[in-house]
């Protein structure tokens, strides 16, 4: 049609209304049911936990299918379809005693299998700005900021299977570009 539908509202409907929400992300996966992952501060004011949510339409209302508990707004989440129609999340968080790394998570229907976790720091200071994208093969490619030395940062690009992740390349070639800031990753 030529008018913009409205899928609801992907807020939570109860008492414990989200208070801010950072960087969504929607994926239509199978049956045309959309998935949106954002970041969230729960609660109606005040400092409320911050969380990583991933939410479906079940065709009435939108509902939580995943919630991570997220360390602070660098955390990030985001969401694409596989070509089966599975919805895959990719999500930074503080690895405990660490760094941010990433995970990548696919779902089956009825809950979220781990295909890798807590990759893609090479120097021990990190990850930062990344995103994926789902091969027609089920592969989730990402690429991301890792920071690799004394305030120095490269682009790296990881695979990431059944059998968990790697680098794209060997320790020579991996690194896409080292630079000296931080911002937006294309893939």
């Amino acid at each position: 049609g030529t008018v913009w539908q409205s899928l609801g509202n992907a807020d939570d409907s109860s008492i414990s209304r989200l208070q801010e929400g950072q960087c969504p992300t929607i994926a239509i996966a199978a049956g045309d049911v959309p998935f949106v992952a954002f970041n969230a501060q729960l609660g109606r004011t005040g400092p409320g936990e911050i969380r990583q949510m991933v939410r479906r339409l079940n065709g009435v209302t939108w509902e939580t299918v995943r919630e991570i508990q997220a360390t602070n707004f660098t955390d990030r989440i985001q969401v694409a379809a596989d070509n089966a129609g599975r919805p895959v999340i990719v999500w930074s968080a503080i690895a405990p005693g660490s760094d941010h790394r990433l995970n990548v998570e696919r779902f089956n229907g009825a809950s979220w299998i781990l295909l890798a976790g807590g990759f893609g720091s090479l120097g021990g200071q990190g990850v930062g700005d990344y995103r994926f994208t789902v091969r027609p093969d089920g592969e989730v490619v990402v690429a991301t900021f890792s920071g690799i030395g004394a305030g120095g940062q490269a682009v790296v690009a990881f695979r990431v299977n059944d059998n968990g992740a790697s680098a794209l390349g060997d320790a020579t070639t991996r690194i896409i570009d080292q630079t000296g800031g931080g911002d937006g990753v294309t893939v």
